[in-house]
């Protein structure tokens, strides 16, 4: 596995993990960073530093279109790096030019979850992991099924132009990681 990781580490520069919120993108994201030993890079985290402010108090005081804003100028200095792996918000490649810079500055992957996942995963973490979450916050649960749902249907086409698509082995990071490995490694031949 070291030889392949060595490998695929020399020939791919940036890795874009995307996917809906929820299916993983920072588990996933860090650990395949530790293997290729690259820097992991939280774009959420990334616009938080920038303003001072948490992405739920972005939201609060200056809304969404105000967030998209900073969030597509902090993509675009970070693609400016080299060697490292980047999760981004569910949202990211939905607005602006997102999908495309992304498309065009590194590889992206799609960790792909089907909404029955996805509303499991979030009906099943902390209170206070989904009330940092302005677009889900103050839903129930048949609130939040349909939000999935429709903002699901919304986005897949954005997500299935990622360069690769892999499906989340649910509790499995290292098999989810090592499909993500394999498939870089053959978009790289």
């Amino acid at each position: 596995m070291t030889i392949f990781v060595e490998e695929t580490c020399a020939r791919v520069m940036k890795i874009f993990i995307l996917g809906f919120m929820g299916n993983g993108k920072t588990t996933i994201g860090k650990r395949l960073a530790e293997l290729l030993h690259y820097p992991f890079i939280d774009l959420d985290n990334e616009i938080e530093k920038c303003m001072s402010l948490t992405v739920e108090e972005i939201f609060f005081i200056h809304g969404e279109q105000f967030f998209r804003q900073k969030e597509h100028e902090q993509l675009i200095e970070i693609s400016k790096r080299d060697n490292m792996v980047i999760a981004v918000g569910g949202g990211t490649p939905c607005f602006f030019d997102n999908m495309e810079i992304m498309n065009r500055e590194g590889l992206t992957v799609y960790l792909q979850l089907s909404p029955e996942q996805i509303i499991q995963r979030i009906l099943s973490m902390p209170r206070e992991a989904v009330q940092a979450r302005p677009l889900i916050a103050d839903k129930n649960t048949a609130e939040l099924e349909v939000f999935v749902r429709e903002a699901l249907k919304k986005r897949e086409p954005y997500y299935n132009q990622a360069k690769i698509i892999v499906e989340n082995h649910h509790n499995q990071i290292d098999l989810t990681v090592k499909t993500i490995l394999e498939r870089l490694k053959q978009y790289n031949n």
